[in-house]
């Protein structure tokens, strides 16, 4: 029989010794739709596509190394020119569409309508763009200095990585390394989280007396899940800055090794 007594608001049966379903098809139905509706349900049928897709996750991750390494080639033959590209876009595109927004204004309007209303609106825009486009170019004139030391900083970095290939599997060690970290703590969590409290309750219905059990903190355990929460961050940060700190310290030796002027 049902742990709780057969329901009486409804034909029940067992079902695997742990809870009563509905023995008729409609009530059926109406749990199984609440059930398939659910957000976690949604989640867990999410996850689930990951393992039917992974030849695509690993052709994909393949082709974005295949890429990453081209773009290293690329960044450090032509530095000057890809950084200067982007910046001189950066500034040119906002003029470029506040040339149009100003000839929509004072022509037809961007709807291509006459005496819409809307002329007013692309003016404003168009000479918005205009200032934020003349803005920045003179952001960059006066930081010109400041970018031709950045492309030096990428060239060097781009040599570094070059004369030390293992600095590209650095990402690789520190996510397995701290994968199993952060398991670990979520688990920790999730047993500290259900340190809880039963508080039983007797709700009378039409049927009788139907007994409600939940759960509670003590006060206690809201400081120990704050505490736990805090010294988990403290702990994911000191391994991130332990991995910087892995890096910059490589970065340094292969700096003072080299003969720079």
């Amino acid at each position: 029989e049902c742990p709780f007594g057969l329901a009486q608001d409804y034909p029940s049966v067992v079902w695997m010794g742990e809870l009563c379903m509905p023995s008729d098809q409609h009530h059926m139905d109406d749990i199984t739709k609440w059930v398939w509706d659910g957000h976690l349900t949604g989640y867990l049928m999410e996850l689930s596509q990951v393992v039917r897709l992974w030849p695509v996750l690993a052709i994909s991750a393949v082709a974005a190394v295949i890429l990453s390494f081209c773009y290293l080639f690329l960044l450090e033959r032509m530095a000057l020119l890809l950084l200067w590209s982007g910046i001189m876009a950066f500034v040119t595109v906002p003029a470029v569409i506040g040339s149009f927004a100003i000839y929509a204004g004072t022509n037809v309007g961007s709807d291509q309508l006459c005496c819409t209303g809307d002329s007013l609106v692309d003016l404003t825009i168009g000479i918005a763009l205009w200032c934020a486009s003349l803005a920045l170019l003179c952001m960059v004139c006066c930081k010109a200095q400041t970018m031709n030391l950045a492309v030096e900083c990428v060239k060097a970095t781009c040599e570094c990585i070059r004369d030390m290939p293992t600095l590209l599997f650095q990402p690789v060690i520190a996510v397995f390394l701290q994968l199993p970290m952060l398991g670990t703590l979520l688990v920790g969590f999730i047993y500290l989280a259900s340190c809880v409290s039963e508080v039983v309750q007797t709700v009378w219905t039409g049927t009788g007396p139907v007994r409600i059990v939940g759960v509670t903190y003590v006060s206690d355990t809201y400081w120990f899940l704050g505490f736990y929460v805090v010294m988990s961050l403290w702990i994911v940060e000191v391994s991130s800055a332990i991995s910087h700190f892995a890096i910059s310290y490589a970065t340094q030796k292969w700096f003072f090794s080299h003969t720079r002027s």
